[in-house]
């Protein structure tokens, strides 16, 4: 064309774009659309749906959102709305939030698409992620809208999008809302209401009061919003505190739940405080509550570190009594205390443990073989401490630099 002298059009500029999209030469297709605009040519409906739906596959949502705009400005012609539609999917799935605001913008509001729970569900997590409330509740319109019945997975993400907005209160109010609607919220969902008030006391202080009010305004307390507290404070060992709040769950109008006691006996077991994990689970019983297997765990493992560890064995008879399973930790630790202290017990602890289908791991067994001596020599500090308190340790790590 260029040894005839002749100008290319717009169709030819839609032939070669469509020639590069088929072959998967999308740089090609984009320089071919730069010289399109470059001589004042607009790519058809059809060939600029290509484009966009190329570059978004690519993973460049983004680029893909910008031609998209560009191309409705410089036009008087509109997408269609299955091109919209699809870079809300790219946006979302790359969590590129300003794409999924003027998405969204653009299809729910101005062409009133109805969208399906995939996709409301993928601007949820860019919602939660982001901090988004308003975002995260139209999704909920829209799932509402369609007919979906709620879980947890759809309201777990406002409460997110609450609490990295800074709307602690709120957050906690989502937590009864999930409940009153017949979705059971667990200590895990409300981790990023643990994460964002463990920093230090005065956050957590702040957050009990947002429960304070919640309830002077006559709304619902939900446990596990008591309970994410009791934990932070878990995190910071800060035994008191955590205490304190337990005791003032009734004038909140929240009865304490296993985990309620659970977590406290956790803390107890960091602090070492023997007497008190027996007044928890002894109140623990008048409550109605039946033990679980990590009540035992925490209580026995308080036990053992005192000198007289004696009742450690009548609880763990309990446990098994009770038809629960002791935990390989209970057994570990057991086994760690007779040897250090001589006491031949630790082998039936062995055969026991080899009976409830562990295995004896190699740590251990080196820690029995060396009569405990050659592993306190060798081993580094942290393999010192008891199997859950390694155990939560590492899980805290991630949750640090997670904040």
């Amino acid at each position: 064309m260029d040894r005839r002298n002749i100008k290319p059009n717009s169709a030819t500029y839609d032939l070669l774009i469509r020639y590069y999209l088929e072959g998967d030469n999308l740089e090609s297709a984009l320089c071919r659309l730069a010289e399109m605009n470059d001589l004042g040519y607009a790519p058809s409906i059809k060939v600029v749906g290509m484009m966009i739906d190329s570059v978004a596959e690519a993973g460049y949502a983004r680029l893909a959102l910008d031609i998209a705009e560009a191309y409705e400005q410089t036009t008087v012609r509109r997408l269609e709305n299955e091109t919209w539609v699809k870079l809300l999917v790219a946006c979302a799935d790359s969590l590129y939030v300003g794409g999924v605001e003027r998405c969204w913008e653009k299809v729910v509001k101005d062409l009133h698409i109805l969208l399906d729970e995939g996709l409301c569900q993928s601007v949820l997590h860019t919602a939660a992620r982001h901090g988004l409330p308003t975002l995260a509740s139209d999704a909920i319109r829209q799932l509402e809208a369609i007919g979906v019945k709620f879980g947890e997975q759809h309201l777990a993400p406002l409460l997110d999008a609450f609490v990295r907005n800074g709307q602690l209160k709120e957050a906690f109010r989502t937590l009864d809302l999930m409940r009153t609607s017949n979705i059971i919220p667990r200590l895990d969902t409300a981790k990023t209401i643990q994460q964002t008030i463990q920093r230090d006391p005065d956050t957590i202080d702040r957050a009990y009061g947002f429960l304070e009010e919640l309830h002077k305004e006559n709304q619902n307390v939900d446990v596990v919003a008591t309970n994410v507290i009791i934990r932070a404070c878990g995190f910071l060992n800060d035994l008191q505190r955590a205490v304190g709040i337990y005791k003032a769950m009734p004038s909140l109008g929240v009865r304490p739940s296993v985990e309620t006691f659970n977590l406290l006996l956790t803390a107890c077991r960091s602090a070492g405080h023997l007497e008190l994990a027996e007044r928890l689970f002894a109140e623990m019983r008048d409550a109605g509550l039946k033990p679980t297997e990590k009540t035992y765990a925490s209580l026995i493992s308080v036990i053992l570190m005192q000198a007289d560890y004696e009742n450690a064995f009548f609880y763990l008879e309990e446990m098994k009594s009770a038809g629960l399973t002791p935990t390989y930790s209970t057994y570990e630790d057991i086994v760690k205390k007779c040897v250090a202290v001589g006491d031949s017990r630790f082998k039936l602890a062995v055969e026991e443990l080899e009976q409830m289908g562990y295995q004896v791991t190699p740590g251990l067994r080196s820690y029995i073989d060396s009569e405990g001596q050659e592993w306190k020599d060798n081993v580094p500090f942290e393999e010192k401490l008891p199997f859950e308190t390694r155990n939560r340790l590492k899980r805290r790590q991630p949750e640090a630099s997670a904040v």
